[in-house]
Protein backbone atom coordinates (compact mmCIF):
# COMPACT_ATOMS: atom_id res chain seq x y z
CA UNK A 1 0.00 0.00 0.00
CA UNK A 2 1.33 3.43 -0.97
CA UNK A 3 1.57 5.55 2.18
CA UNK A 4 3.26 8.59 0.70
CA UNK A 5 4.61 9.62 -2.72
CA UNK A 6 7.39 12.17 -3.08
CA UNK A 7 7.50 13.32 -6.71
CA UNK A 8 10.66 14.93 -8.10
CA UNK A 9 9.50 17.07 -11.01
CA UNK A 10 11.04 19.49 -13.49
CA UNK A 11 8.68 22.33 -14.35
CA UNK A 12 8.88 26.11 -14.64
CA UNK A 13 7.66 28.59 -12.06
CA UNK A 14 6.37 31.01 -14.71
CA UNK A 15 4.79 30.74 -18.15
CA UNK A 16 7.71 31.79 -20.33
CA UNK A 17 11.09 32.35 -18.64
CA UNK A 18 13.56 33.46 -21.30
CA UNK A 19 16.29 31.28 -19.83
CA UNK A 20 14.19 28.13 -19.47
CA UNK A 21 14.93 24.93 -21.34
CA UNK A 22 12.99 21.80 -22.27
CA UNK A 23 9.39 22.95 -22.60
CA UNK A 24 8.33 19.37 -23.36
CA UNK A 25 9.63 18.12 -19.99
CA UNK A 26 7.92 21.05 -18.28
CA UNK A 27 4.56 20.19 -19.80
CA UNK A 28 4.84 16.47 -18.98
CA UNK A 29 5.91 17.29 -15.40
CA UNK A 30 2.88 19.52 -14.89
CA UNK A 31 0.49 16.90 -16.26
CA UNK A 32 2.08 14.22 -14.07
CA UNK A 33 1.57 16.42 -11.00
CA UNK A 34 -2.07 16.81 -12.01
CA UNK A 35 -2.47 13.06 -12.50
CA UNK A 36 -0.67 12.15 -9.28
CA UNK A 37 -2.82 14.65 -7.36
CA UNK A 38 -5.87 12.64 -8.40
CA UNK A 39 -4.21 9.24 -7.84
CA UNK A 40 -2.54 9.98 -4.50
CA UNK A 41 -4.74 12.63 -2.93
CA UNK A 42 -3.14 14.06 0.20
CA UNK A 43 -0.31 11.52 0.00
CA UNK A 44 1.55 13.53 -2.67
CA UNK A 45 4.48 15.87 -2.01
CA UNK A 46 6.37 17.61 -4.83
CA UNK A 47 9.98 18.79 -4.96
CA UNK A 48 10.86 20.60 -8.17
CA UNK A 49 14.13 21.21 -10.01
CA UNK A 50 13.48 24.14 -12.36
CA UNK A 51 14.88 23.28 -15.84
CA UNK A 52 17.00 26.28 -16.82
CA UNK A 53 19.95 26.97 -19.07
CA UNK A 54 23.22 27.50 -17.17
CA UNK A 55 24.55 31.02 -16.68
CA UNK A 56 25.37 33.07 -18.73
CA UNK A 57 23.26 31.62 -21.56
CA UNK A 58 20.14 33.69 -22.34
CA UNK A 59 21.00 35.88 -19.33
CA UNK A 60 20.10 33.07 -16.97
CA UNK A 61 20.53 33.86 -13.23
CA UNK A 62 23.60 32.71 -11.32
CA UNK A 63 21.40 31.39 -8.53
CA UNK A 64 18.00 29.73 -8.74
CA UNK A 65 16.39 30.72 -5.47
CA UNK A 66 14.29 28.52 -3.25
CA UNK A 67 10.60 29.23 -3.74
CA UNK A 68 7.17 27.65 -3.61
CA UNK A 69 4.19 27.62 -5.95
CA UNK A 70 0.93 25.76 -6.22
CA UNK A 71 -0.30 23.58 -9.07
CA UNK A 72 -3.45 21.48 -9.05
CA UNK A 73 -3.91 21.98 -5.33
CA UNK A 74 -0.40 20.85 -4.43
CA UNK A 75 2.40 22.90 -2.93
CA UNK A 76 5.54 22.59 -5.03
CA UNK A 77 8.90 23.39 -3.45
CA UNK A 78 11.52 24.64 -5.91
CA UNK A 79 15.01 23.82 -4.66
CA UNK A 80 17.77 26.39 -4.76
CA UNK A 81 20.97 25.75 -6.74
CA UNK A 82 23.96 27.46 -8.29
CA UNK A 83 23.30 27.75 -12.00
CA UNK A 84 26.91 27.72 -13.20
CA UNK A 85 28.50 25.16 -15.53
CA UNK A 86 30.70 22.82 -13.49
CA UNK A 87 28.87 23.57 -10.24
CA UNK A 88 25.23 23.26 -11.27
CA UNK A 89 24.96 19.45 -11.07
CA UNK A 90 26.77 19.29 -7.73
CA UNK A 91 24.57 22.03 -6.32
CA UNK A 92 21.37 20.35 -7.56
CA UNK A 93 22.37 17.04 -5.98
CA UNK A 94 23.23 18.62 -2.63
CA UNK A 95 20.10 20.76 -2.36
CA UNK A 96 17.80 18.07 -3.70
CA UNK A 97 19.12 15.77 -1.00
CA UNK A 98 18.53 18.43 1.68
CA UNK A 99 14.94 18.93 0.53
CA UNK A 100 14.23 15.20 0.52
CA UNK A 101 15.66 14.74 4.02
CA UNK A 102 13.33 17.46 5.33
CA UNK A 103 10.38 15.36 4.18
CA UNK A 104 11.40 12.56 6.55
CA UNK A 105 11.21 10.47 8.59
CA UNK A 106 10.50 7.80 5.99
CA UNK A 107 8.91 4.41 6.50
CA UNK A 108 7.78 1.31 4.62
CA UNK A 109 5.22 2.20 1.97
CA UNK A 110 6.85 5.53 1.09
CA UNK A 111 7.99 6.02 -2.51
CA UNK A 112 10.12 8.55 -4.36
CA UNK A 113 8.95 8.92 -7.96
CA UNK A 114 11.49 10.79 -10.04
CA UNK A 115 10.85 12.19 -13.54
CA UNK A 116 13.95 12.28 -15.73
CA UNK A 117 17.18 10.34 -15.40
CA UNK A 118 20.26 12.34 -14.39
CA UNK A 119 23.32 11.76 -12.23
CA UNK A 120 22.35 14.28 -9.49
CA UNK A 121 18.93 12.65 -9.16
CA UNK A 122 20.37 9.13 -9.14
CA UNK A 123 23.02 9.93 -6.53
CA UNK A 124 20.53 11.72 -4.27
CA UNK A 125 18.02 8.86 -4.53
CA UNK A 126 20.73 6.25 -3.86
CA UNK A 127 21.84 8.10 -0.70
CA UNK A 128 18.28 8.19 0.65
CA UNK A 129 17.53 4.62 -0.40
CA UNK A 130 20.58 3.23 1.39
CA UNK A 131 19.70 4.95 4.66
CA UNK A 132 15.92 4.90 4.94
CA UNK A 133 13.14 2.31 4.37
CA UNK A 134 11.89 4.00 1.20
CA UNK A 135 11.62 2.78 -2.40
CA UNK A 136 12.57 4.60 -5.59
CA UNK A 137 11.05 4.64 -9.08
CA UNK A 138 12.36 6.54 -12.10
CA UNK A 139 10.21 7.69 -15.04
CA UNK A 140 12.51 7.69 -18.08
CA UNK A 141 11.30 9.70 -21.11
CA UNK A 142 14.65 9.38 -22.93
CA UNK A 143 17.79 7.31 -22.50
CA UNK A 144 20.75 9.27 -21.07
CA UNK A 145 22.66 9.04 -24.36
CA UNK A 146 24.17 11.98 -26.27
CA UNK A 147 21.88 11.54 -29.29
CA UNK A 148 18.85 12.08 -27.04
CA UNK A 149 20.11 14.73 -24.65
CA UNK A 150 21.66 16.94 -27.33
CA UNK A 151 21.20 15.74 -30.89
CA UNK A 152 23.73 18.20 -32.29
CA UNK A 153 26.27 18.12 -29.44
CA UNK A 154 29.96 18.23 -30.35
CA UNK A 155 32.78 15.82 -29.54
CA UNK A 156 33.55 17.37 -26.14
CA UNK A 157 29.90 17.13 -25.10
CA UNK A 158 29.66 13.49 -26.21
CA UNK A 159 32.91 12.60 -24.41
CA UNK A 160 31.71 14.19 -21.15
CA UNK A 161 28.26 12.63 -21.49
CA UNK A 162 29.69 9.14 -21.96
CA UNK A 163 31.68 9.54 -18.74
CA UNK A 164 28.49 10.67 -17.01
CA UNK A 165 26.69 7.55 -18.31
CA UNK A 166 29.36 5.21 -16.92
CA UNK A 167 28.97 6.81 -13.49
CA UNK A 168 25.17 6.66 -13.70
CA UNK A 169 25.22 2.89 -14.22
CA UNK A 170 26.71 2.43 -10.75
CA UNK A 171 23.44 3.63 -9.21
CA UNK A 172 20.88 1.74 -11.32
CA UNK A 173 20.79 -1.11 -8.81
CA UNK A 174 19.42 1.32 -6.19
CA UNK A 175 16.27 1.87 -8.26
CA UNK A 176 13.36 -0.42 -7.35
CA UNK A 177 11.12 0.16 -10.37
CA UNK A 178 11.23 1.87 -13.75
CA UNK A 179 8.64 3.49 -16.01
CA UNK A 180 9.76 3.70 -19.65
CA UNK A 181 8.38 5.71 -22.58
CA UNK A 182 9.30 2.84 -24.95
CA UNK A 183 9.43 -0.93 -24.39
CA UNK A 184 12.80 -1.05 -26.16
CA UNK A 185 14.40 0.94 -23.35
CA UNK A 186 14.77 -2.25 -21.36
CA UNK A 187 17.37 -3.41 -23.87
CA UNK A 188 19.53 -0.70 -22.28
CA UNK A 189 18.59 -1.22 -18.60
CA UNK A 190 18.10 -5.03 -18.69
CA UNK A 191 15.60 -5.11 -15.83
CA UNK A 192 13.29 -7.99 -14.95
CA UNK A 193 9.69 -7.74 -16.17
CA UNK A 194 8.27 -7.06 -12.71
CA UNK A 195 10.51 -4.01 -12.37
CA UNK A 196 9.22 -1.98 -15.33
CA UNK A 197 6.17 -0.87 -17.29
CA UNK A 198 5.70 1.31 -20.38
CA UNK A 199 3.87 4.64 -20.34
CA UNK A 200 4.38 6.55 -23.59
CA UNK A 201 3.37 9.88 -22.11
CA UNK A 202 0.39 11.83 -20.83
CA UNK A 203 -2.31 13.81 -22.61
CA UNK A 204 -4.38 16.76 -21.58
CA UNK A 205 -7.95 17.66 -22.40
CA UNK A 206 -7.59 20.53 -24.91
CA UNK A 207 -8.58 23.97 -23.68
CA UNK A 208 -9.40 25.15 -27.19
CA UNK A 209 -11.47 23.34 -29.82
CA UNK A 210 -11.91 23.55 -33.59
CA UNK A 211 -14.74 21.79 -35.38
CA UNK A 212 -14.06 19.31 -38.20
CA UNK A 213 -14.18 20.82 -41.67
CA UNK A 214 -14.10 19.62 -45.26
CA UNK A 215 -11.00 21.69 -45.88
CA UNK A 216 -8.82 24.12 -43.87
CA UNK A 217 -10.64 27.41 -43.35
CA UNK A 218 -9.54 30.77 -44.69
CA UNK A 219 -7.88 31.80 -41.43
CA UNK A 220 -5.59 28.80 -41.08
CA UNK A 221 -5.16 27.96 -44.75
CA UNK A 222 -2.85 25.08 -45.63
CA UNK A 223 -0.68 25.52 -42.55
CA UNK A 224 1.75 22.78 -41.54
CA UNK A 225 3.21 23.23 -38.05
CA UNK A 226 6.23 21.81 -36.22
CA UNK A 227 6.71 22.39 -32.49
CA UNK A 228 9.83 21.14 -30.69
CA UNK A 229 13.60 21.22 -30.56
CA UNK A 230 15.29 22.97 -33.49
CA UNK A 231 18.20 20.63 -34.17
CA UNK A 232 19.53 18.88 -37.26
CA UNK A 233 19.27 15.52 -35.49
CA UNK A 234 15.52 16.01 -35.10
CA UNK A 235 15.06 16.26 -38.87
CA UNK A 236 14.02 19.93 -38.82
CA UNK A 237 16.66 21.02 -41.34
CA UNK A 238 15.68 18.17 -43.67
CA UNK A 239 12.04 19.23 -43.32
CA UNK A 240 12.89 22.79 -44.36
CA UNK A 241 15.02 21.61 -47.28
CA UNK A 242 12.29 19.34 -48.57
CA UNK A 243 9.60 21.96 -48.04
CA UNK A 244 11.43 24.52 -50.21
CA UNK A 245 11.08 22.11 -53.14
CA UNK A 246 7.33 21.73 -52.76
CA UNK A 247 5.39 23.36 -55.58
CA UNK A 248 2.19 24.24 -53.81
CA UNK A 249 0.52 26.83 -51.64
CA UNK A 250 1.47 25.42 -48.22
CA UNK A 251 2.81 27.32 -45.23
CA UNK A 252 5.33 25.77 -42.83
CA UNK A 253 5.38 27.24 -39.32
CA UNK A 254 8.10 26.29 -36.84
CA UNK A 255 8.04 26.90 -33.08
CA UNK A 256 10.92 26.08 -30.74
CA UNK A 257 14.56 26.71 -30.00
CA UNK A 258 17.88 25.00 -30.58
CA UNK A 259 21.22 25.10 -32.41
CA UNK A 260 19.65 24.95 -35.90
CA UNK A 261 17.63 28.16 -35.49
CA UNK A 262 20.02 30.20 -37.73
CA UNK A 263 19.52 27.62 -40.50
CA UNK A 264 15.73 27.93 -40.18
CA UNK A 265 15.87 31.74 -40.17
CA UNK A 266 18.03 31.71 -43.30
CA UNK A 267 15.57 29.42 -45.06
CA UNK A 268 12.61 31.59 -44.02
CA UNK A 269 14.37 34.67 -45.44
CA UNK A 270 14.57 32.94 -48.83
CA UNK A 271 11.10 31.35 -48.83
CA UNK A 272 8.18 33.40 -47.47
CA UNK A 273 6.14 30.21 -46.99
CA UNK A 274 8.48 29.21 -44.14
CA UNK A 275 7.73 31.08 -40.91
CA UNK A 276 9.89 30.74 -37.80
CA UNK A 277 7.75 31.87 -34.86
CA UNK A 278 10.41 31.53 -32.16
CA UNK A 279 10.26 29.96 -28.72
CA UNK A 280 7.05 30.41 -26.76
CA UNK A 281 5.17 29.28 -23.67
CA UNK A 282 3.30 25.97 -23.79
CA UNK A 283 -0.15 27.55 -23.72
CA UNK A 284 0.52 29.82 -26.69
CA UNK A 285 2.26 27.06 -28.66
CA UNK A 286 -0.75 24.82 -28.06
CA UNK A 287 -3.08 27.46 -29.52
CA UNK A 288 -0.99 27.41 -32.70
CA UNK A 289 -1.33 23.62 -32.78
CA UNK A 290 -5.11 23.88 -32.49
CA UNK A 291 -5.19 26.42 -35.32
CA UNK A 292 -2.87 24.53 -37.70
CA UNK A 293 -4.19 22.29 -40.47
CA UNK A 294 -1.52 19.58 -40.14
CA UNK A 295 1.01 18.89 -37.36
CA UNK A 296 4.33 17.36 -38.40
CA UNK A 297 7.23 15.55 -36.74
CA UNK A 298 10.12 15.07 -39.21
CA UNK A 299 12.37 13.06 -36.87
CA UNK A 300 14.06 10.41 -39.06
CA UNK A 301 13.73 6.69 -38.19
CA UNK A 302 17.29 5.96 -37.08
CA UNK A 303 18.21 2.90 -35.02
CA UNK A 304 18.27 4.74 -31.68
CA UNK A 305 14.80 6.29 -32.13
CA UNK A 306 13.20 3.01 -31.03
CA UNK A 307 14.37 3.83 -27.50
CA UNK A 308 12.06 6.82 -27.19
CA UNK A 309 8.48 7.93 -27.72
CA UNK A 310 8.22 11.53 -28.99
CA UNK A 311 6.12 13.41 -26.42
CA UNK A 312 4.76 15.62 -29.18
CA UNK A 313 2.92 12.60 -30.64
CA UNK A 314 0.32 12.59 -27.85
CA UNK A 315 0.35 16.39 -27.67
CA UNK A 316 -0.33 16.64 -31.40
CA UNK A 317 -3.05 13.98 -31.29
CA UNK A 318 -4.81 15.77 -28.43
CA UNK A 319 -5.63 18.65 -30.80
CA UNK A 320 -7.73 16.52 -33.14
CA UNK A 321 -5.76 17.76 -36.16
CA UNK A 322 -4.07 15.40 -38.67
CA UNK A 323 -0.62 14.27 -37.56
CA UNK A 324 2.11 13.59 -40.12
CA UNK A 325 5.37 11.95 -39.11
CA UNK A 326 8.00 9.44 -40.15
CA UNK A 327 7.45 5.95 -38.76
CA UNK A 328 9.45 5.38 -35.58
CA UNK A 329 9.82 2.01 -33.83
CA UNK A 330 9.24 3.56 -30.42
CA UNK A 331 5.64 4.43 -31.36
CA UNK A 332 3.41 1.40 -30.53
CA UNK A 333 1.23 -0.15 -33.24
CA UNK A 334 -1.98 0.96 -31.52
CA UNK A 335 -1.22 4.52 -32.70
CA UNK A 336 -0.84 3.58 -36.38
CA UNK A 337 -4.52 3.91 -37.27
CA UNK A 338 -4.54 7.54 -36.15
CA UNK A 339 -1.23 8.79 -37.59
CA UNK A 340 -0.25 9.58 -41.20
CA UNK A 341 3.26 8.37 -42.05
CA UNK A 342 5.63 9.57 -44.74
CA UNK A 343 9.18 8.82 -45.84
CA UNK A 344 11.99 11.22 -46.63
CA UNK A 345 11.50 12.66 -50.11
CA UNK A 346 7.73 12.10 -50.06
CA UNK A 347 6.58 15.15 -48.11
CA UNK A 348 4.59 16.70 -50.94
CA UNK A 349 2.86 13.41 -51.76
CA UNK A 350 1.84 13.03 -48.12
CA UNK A 351 0.56 16.61 -47.78
CA UNK A 352 -1.32 16.48 -51.10
CA UNK A 353 -3.01 13.26 -49.98
CA UNK A 354 -4.21 14.83 -46.71
CA UNK A 355 -5.39 18.11 -48.21
CA UNK A 356 -7.23 16.45 -51.10
CA UNK A 357 -9.57 14.77 -48.62
CA UNK A 358 -9.11 16.86 -45.51
CA UNK A 359 -12.48 16.00 -43.96
CA UNK A 360 -11.60 12.29 -44.03
CA UNK A 361 -8.23 12.79 -42.35
CA UNK A 362 -9.68 15.27 -39.89
CA UNK A 363 -12.16 12.63 -38.74
CA UNK A 364 -9.34 10.10 -38.32
CA UNK A 365 -7.52 12.70 -36.24
CA UNK A 366 -10.60 13.26 -34.08
CA UNK A 367 -10.71 9.49 -33.42
CA UNK A 368 -7.05 9.73 -32.43
CA UNK A 369 -7.85 12.60 -30.09
CA UNK A 370 -10.58 10.50 -28.45
CA UNK A 371 -8.10 7.63 -28.06
CA UNK A 372 -5.41 9.65 -26.25
CA UNK A 373 -7.80 11.78 -24.20
CA UNK A 374 -9.59 8.68 -22.89
CA UNK A 375 -6.68 6.25 -22.59
CA UNK A 376 -3.55 8.38 -22.16
CA UNK A 377 -4.88 11.23 -20.03
CA UNK A 378 -2.76 12.20 -17.06
CA UNK A 379 -5.20 10.85 -14.46
CA UNK A 380 -5.41 7.39 -16.07
CA UNK A 381 -1.68 7.16 -16.74
CA UNK A 382 -0.57 8.21 -13.28
CA UNK A 383 -3.19 5.96 -11.65
CA UNK A 384 -1.55 3.13 -13.57
CA UNK A 385 1.87 4.19 -12.25
CA UNK A 386 0.59 4.26 -8.68
CA UNK A 387 -0.94 0.79 -9.15
CA UNK A 388 2.47 -0.35 -10.40
CA UNK A 389 4.21 1.03 -7.31
CA UNK A 390 1.69 -0.75 -5.09
CA UNK A 391 2.32 -4.04 -6.92
CA UNK A 392 -1.18 -4.27 -8.44
CA UNK A 393 0.16 -4.60 -12.00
Amino acid sequence: MLKRCLFISGCFDSDSPKYATDYAANKVSELMIKGLSAACGGKLHVINVVPVLPWPRKKAPLLIKKSSLEKYGNKIDNITFLNIIGLKQISIERNLLKSIKKMGPFEEGDWILCYGLSLPRLRAMAYIKRRYPIKVCFIVPDLPLPEYMNADGGKIYKFAKNIDIRIQRKYYSDVDKWVYFSKYMNEYFENKDNKWIVMEGVSQIPEFEREPESKPNKIHGNTVLYVGGIAEGYGVCDLVDEFTNINDDYTLQIIGDGPAVPYIKEASAKDSRIQYLGKMANKLAYKYQIEAAVLINPRPPKDFTKYSFPSKTIEYMSTGNPVLMQKLQGVPEEYNQYINYYSSGELQLALDKIFRDYYHYKNIALSGKKFVVENKNCEAQMKRVVDFLEGNI
